[in-house]
Formats: C-alpha cells, structure tokens, sequence
C-alpha cells in the first residue's frame, strides 16, 4: 500500500473519530451551543459527513448508498439541515465548493457525494 493512501486513510479515521466526539458531546445540535460554540456552517458540514458515514441521522431523507470512492444521498439532506439549524442552504452549498479536510463533501446535482477513497 503506497504512503499517500495510508495517509488518506489515517485522516478518514482521525476526522471520523472527531465527528464522533463532537457527536456524543452533544444531545441534541440545538445543545450544540454549550458543547462546542454556536452552531457553524461548518459544524453542520461535519455533523452531516458523519451522518453520510454512519448511514443514518436525522437530515438523511434517503438511503446512503457507495458508489465508487464516495458514499452517495440525497442532496435533500442540505434543505433539512438548513431547515433544523437556521442555516442558510445557500451558504451550505458555498461551503461545499471550499477547501475541506478529507473526507471531502460536495454536491453534484440532486446528489450529496462523500469522498472516502478505496
């Protein structure tokens, strides 16, 4: 296995892992305030990659399904985010089109695509 894909797979893990930590620090992401700060465009990106991986949570509206190097739903589930946090769905989408750390989240017509590698 070559040194970049360790790494990518050491990153997936590492970020995983702090998605979970933030995850379980929280009751609910209306208690996400005390826990971790006010609620960030960022932090619903990240509470979304982990629900893309964990294949279920509340904003998924479909099922998440691999495809490739990348774990695949519905775009749907941005309009619910926005929806639960008061966030934007336009400035959702932004944040999609910036520099990430892996895994990388984009959306690709009705699709929300989670690159995590082989």
């Amino acid at each position: 296995m070559n040194t970049a894909l360790v790494q990518l797979k050491l990153r997936e893990r590492q970020l995983q892992d702090e998605l979970e930590q933030v995850w379980a620090s929280m009751d609910s992401l209306l208690g996400a305030h005390e826990a971790c700060g006010p609620i960030t465009p960022l932090l619903v990106i990240n509470t979304l990659k982990l629900m893309i991986l964990e294949g279920h949570g509340d904003w998924l509206t479909g099922p998440v399904e691999r495809q490739d190097d990348s774990l695949v739903t519905s775009a749907e589930a941005l309009r619910v985010a926005s929806k639960d946090t008061s966030i934007n769905q336009h400035l959702l989408r932004g944040m999609l089109s910036r520099g990430q750390r892996i895994p990388r989240l984009a959306i690709r017509g009705d699709k929300l695509l989670l690159f995590i590698g082989k």
